[in-house]
């Protein structure tokens, strides 16, 4: 499983998933809006929820979702 730390604005999480795209899905659910998510790491980048909900998620196993919505942690920013 790969650490990734993510936030919105002044506000920072971190969660564990086995690959990016079920990582930006759970992030995106767990954030619940349509706004900007920067991730600081593994590797610096950004994206929109709505681009990730317009993309082909049938191979996301919604068990993979539960287990990484699971790994959720606030951090001290």
């Amino acid at each position: 499983m790969v650490k990734y730390e993510f936030g919105v604005m002044s506000r920072k999480w971190e969660l564990e998933s086995d690959d990016e795209f079920t990582a930006k899905l759970t992030m995106s659910i767990f954030l619940g809006k349509n706004i900007p998510i920067a991730i600081y790491s593994p590797k610096s980048s950004g994206f929109m929820p709505k681009d990730i909900f317009e993309k082909d998620n049938n191979k996301t196993n919604p068990e993979d979702i539960k287990k990484c919505f699971g790994t959720i942690k606030e951090m001290k920013v």
